[in-house]
């Protein structure tokens, strides 16, 4: 997910077609939760569990930076699992505030753009 939304933050070499690599690796990865969650409501047990804390904490960028509608639309389960984990008390004491985008990042501007070497 990193290497699909850092060259869109411009803090990481931006190339279209890593970008498109990328959101499919993510696309993959997501899916294995998105047919985990067809018949049960958390990742683990049959309660909440870290886990479920632990993978929403990890996923929150990508829902507030390109998990947009469309996207959401293609993983209604694992949408309904973010929604349901990130609205818990416990969960909202520590991220107050939820994001999620109705449209993805685009492109980074060129001045967003940095120099990079190959040691980046």
């Amino acid at each position: 997910m990193g290497a699909w939304i850092l060259p869109l933050l411009g803090v990481a070499p931006y190339a279209p077609e890593g970008i498109e690599q990328a959101k499919k690796q993510t696309a993959q990865a997501i899916q294995i939760f998105e047919n985990h969650l067809q018949d049960k409501r958390y990742l683990v047990a049959d309660r909440l569990t870290l886990a479920d804390l632990f993978c929403a904490g990890l996923v929150s960028f990508g829902f507030a930076k390109v998990f947009d509608k469309v996207w959401r639309a293609r993983f209604p389960c694992f949408t309904a699992w973010y929604e349901m984990t990130t609205a818990l008390d416990m969960y909202r004491a520590v991220v107050p505030n939820i994001v999620m985008v109705d449209t993805a990042l685009g492109p980074p501007h060129p001045s967003m753009r940095g120099s990079y070497t190959a040691d980046d």
